[in-house]
């Protein structure tokens, strides 16, 4: 059995290396890190997370959809995930859905990141609203 610190780094590895080849639009590289750290810790959010975070900077929105549900899935105390999903849906056009995944986030965390849950959300009300007035 290997030490605990060594688990943490051998983990820490396959994300940043992960993130490193879709940093640099390697897609392919890149998801087979993702894939190999979430196959061995499907338990961990962080990896679905930051999976999605990248297929959304590569080009695949919908596939990173994916990935934020399983990390809502993954770690159910947490509002990261909704928050990442929210801003997907948004990004995409769908207002609707966007606001829901903000109002769960924000019962999960209503201090997300010191208020900006609200902002986001607020943001959304403004596009769905805006239009209507012009």
């Amino acid at each position: 059995k290997r030490p605990e610190k060594a688990k943490m780094t051998y983990r820490n590895a396959l994300l940043g290396l992960g993130r490193s080849y879709g940093n640099i639009g390697n897609l392919e590289d890149a998801e087979k890190y993702f894939e190999k750290y979430i196959e061995r810790y499907p338990n961990q959010h962080k990896g679905y997370l930051q999976y999605g975070s990248i297929l959304e900077k590569n080009g695949k929105p919908e596939k990173a959809k994916d990935q934020y549900e399983r990390a809502m899935e993954a770690n159910q105390e947490s509002a990261v995930a909704e928050f990442a999903l929210a801003n997907n849906l948004r990004s995409k056009g769908k207002l609707n859905e966007a606001v829901e995944y903000y109002e769960k986030g924000l019962k999960k965390d209503p201090e997300f990141q010191e208020g900006n849950g609200w902002f986001q959300l607020a943001k959304t009300y403004e596009q769905m609203v805006l239009p209507a007035l012009w």
